[in-house]
């Protein structure tokens, strides 16, 4: 018959929290002692992660004055593959607003688009625009 350390495991710590519980300890200090423990666990395996990741870039070459720890690099948003390659975070569309005053020259009204809203639109000079009101005292601007 094969041992299920798993299943012991968890019948330990199912049995060891129904004693804390319905003996003197408190909710906090379940919390406290649960919070603790898993708390060590982190930073001992961390401490070996870190060393792992460091000679992982050493390995595979990585020239860099200084190397991230792995929690950085996490933290940053990257994430790493199965074969240990760091991955760059997904980026995401911003939405981008800009405002812009209405210039006037004699009778008529222009406004001048800045390079980076142009580039963000991708407009370039000759391209027609529709003018969509907000019902805000904006408008929207779409390329036809």
């Amino acid at each position: 018959m094969d041992f299920d350390y798993k299943k012991y495991s968890l019948e330990n710590l199912e049995n060891w929290l129904h004693d804390a519980i319905g003996g003197d300890a408190t909710a906090q200090e379940v919390y406290d002692l649960i919070l603790k423990v898993v708390l060590e666990n982190y930073e001992h395996h961390k401490q070996y992660a870190d060393k792992a990741y460091k000679l992982l870039c050493k390995l595979k070459n990585v020239n860099q004055k200084k190397v991230a720890t792995y929690d950085e690099m996490i933290a940053a948003g990257y994430w790493m593959t199965d074969d240990g390659f760091w991955m760059p975070p997904e980026k995401k569309d911003k939405v981008v607003k800009w405002q812009l005053p209405v210039e006037q020259i004699h009778d008529e009204y222009f406004i001048s688009f800045p390079d980076d809203l142009l580039e963000a639109a991708s407009l370039k000079e000759g391209d027609t625009l529709e003018w969509v009101d907000n019902d805000d005292g904006s408008y929207t601007l779409r390329k036809i």
